[in-house]
């Protein structure tokens, strides 16, 4: 799951840069609480989130991490951004945050590839009055900071797309001069942001399209 580390790890620095000089209180580490995730049929091929209405089936050819894997994903993250901040800091982030799925290819080419994940941004008082787009500005500025790891985020545009029924606000980005997009699609509800990434190359960017209309809004 190497190559699918990036995207949840740029969604993660937004959230420790907002619990920076704060303490941690109980709120904030039960903060994932507050938010559901969804399962798999136990054929695996789709996915139902009752609380958020998502549901995704997944299409031939790609695979769905474990939960093992997310969870190693995620502890790889926080270690990265203890690095970057301190301990703390890392700790509030991730209570904040929660995976829904995570999707690739099957024949390990890595592209496209798709996360869902949901963050408490009400938690904060520096991101509880963000919106959708307040939100991808915070990350414009966490782009710059990652430009010293090599990774350049240029935004190509900003647009609304219709996504499970609801309108999300998205942030198309080109990676290091257009080795790779990145589409961020949001949408906050109650003071959670609902976060969909979708990473690709221009030669998978029809994949790609194929990846975000198989997320449906549950009937």
């Amino acid at each position: 799951m190497k190559k699918l580390t990036l995207i949840p790890l740029v969604l993660l620095l937004l959230a420790t840069t907002a619990c920076s000089g704060t303490k941690e209180t109980d709120a904030q580490t039960s903060a994932k609480n507050d938010i559901q995730t969804g399962t798999w049929s136990e054929d695996g091929k789709v996915f139902t989130n009752e609380w958020s209405g998502i549901k995704f089936t997944l299409p031939d050819g790609y695979v769905a991490a474990s939960e093992e894997e997310l969870a190693t994903m995620a502890s790889a993250n926080q270690e990265i951004i203890a690095e970057a901040s301190n301990d703390l800091e890392a700790s509030i982030a991730m209570a904040r945050v929660a995976y829904d799925f995570l999707v690739q290819p099957s024949d390990g080419t890595g592209l496209p590839n798709m996360v869902l994940m949901y963050e408490n941004i009400g938690l904060s008082v520096a991101t509880k009055s963000l919106d959708e787009n307040g939100y991808l500005d915070v990350m414009s500025i966490q782009f710059k900071e990652m430009e010293s790891q090599g990774m350049v985020y240029s935004e190509v545009e900003r647009t609304t797309a219709t996504v499970a029924g609801a309108e999300w606000t998205c942030g198309k980005y080109s990676i290091n001069d257009g080795i790779a997009l990145n589409d961020f699609y949001m949408r906050k509800v109650d003071g959670v942001m609902y976060q969909l990434s979708i990473t690709y190359s221009q030669d998978t960017a029809d994949a790609a399209a194929t990846l975000l209309s198989a997320i449906t809004a549950i009937e």
